[in-house]
């Protein structure tokens, strides 16, 4: 799938022949932090997406299939001059980067729901409460055009026409367009997932208690806690989110769901996305672990556990049935 949200252009109408692509992912790695391009040929499409550190993800399409990885990226550098590709820039939140990165490999939870049973509205409203990341195909019925409502955290982010490529729509309207098409005229619909974000399905896969969204939400907490407590005593030599990846990294072996090369745990704006298994209880005790290191390390231990009071207290009753402490 080749979705990327087009409401934040940076730069448009670019002619590959005159640019070096590889080159120009990396200054806008440097220059956004976070984003995509998109490249459209008449043969020919490809999307790239990536973050500060990383190209997330990277697809390439043409009449011979498609390609994803770093064979997008060999076949797209080939032939970037050859095919003349327009090229455009997109500014892309980190946690929606996330996202779109991994679009392309959602699990398929539900498939063929018929409105002879299913009410599209209903559920929207289903997925919304159940705080899905991942979305809705919608094949409408009578020539109609159907699409794609996409979730982030329960929450619709956007929606898309027909096909896997076009640009994201970011109005209510689409939402209600395909609603209004399935009652007049029927459809089917798929629902995927790309995490575990949201509620935890029974026991989560293999019994495990997969963290939803209030451990989540706990965790984006105290992590924006302690970058704002490393902020205010000048102890961060550089982002966050970098000092937060390479502790990652001397943990991964130790907890592989956290390594930043696996991209199953990611965290920007004071926002969490996960798409791992892990369980709940474990992913709380790395991440609690993690945090409590880089607070040592920065001097600022005693002071981070003062400001976590408040934080503590409110989620004292989940802290406490994980025997969490930091």
């Amino acid at each position: 799938m080749l979705f990327l949200p087009l409401d934040r252009p940076v730069i448009e109408n670019l002619n590959s022949y005159y640019v070096d692509t590889e080159k120009l992912i990396e200054h806008y790695q440097g220059e956004l932090g976070s984003g995509g391009v998109r490249f459209r040929a008449a043969s020919a499409e490809a999307v790239v997406i990536f973050d500060q550190d990383q190209v997330l993800s990277s697809r390439f399409r043409d009449r011979d299939g498609e390609r994803e990885g770093a064979a997008a990226m060999d076949v797209l550098a080939e032939r970037a001059a050859r095919d003349s590709f327009t090229i455009g820039v997109y500014a892309v939140d980190p946690v929606e980067a996330c996202y779109w990165a991994g679009l392309s490999s959602a699990e398929r939870l539900y498939s063929d729901l018929s409105t002879e049973f299913t009410d599209l509205e209903g559920l929207v409203g289903k997925m919304r409460a159940e705080g899905l990341t991942g979305y809705i195909g919608v094949i409408a019925g009578k020539g109609r055009a159907g699409g794609f409502i996409f979730f982030l955290n329960g929450e619709i982010i956007g929606t898309a026409g027909p096909g896997d490529t076009g640009p994201v729509d970011r109005s209510d309207g689409g939402t209600e367009r395909l609603i209004r098409e399935t009652k007049a005229a029927g459809g089917v619909f798929h629902v995927s997932r790309i995490s575990r974000t949201g509620k935890p399905d029974a026991a989560g896969a293999g019994g495990k208690d997969v963290p939803g969204n209030e451990t989540l939400d706990m965790l984006a907490s105290m992590l924006g806690i302690l970058e704002r407590t490393a902020q205010s005593r000048r102890k961060l030599k550089g982002a966050f989110g970098t000092a937060l990846k390479k502790k990652f990294v001397a943990k991964a072996d130790a907890y592989p769901f956290l390594d930043p090369f696996a991209g199953e745990f990611q965290y920007a704006e004071g926002r969490i996305l996960f798409t791992g298994k892990a369980d709940r209880k474990d992913l709380v005790t790395a991440v609690m672990a993690c945090a409590g290191e880089l607070a040592d390390e920065w001097n600022i231990l005693p002071l981070f556990r003062r400001e976590l009071t408040s934080w503590s207290q409110k989620y004292a009753k989940e802290l406490a049935a994980l025997g969490s402490v930091l």
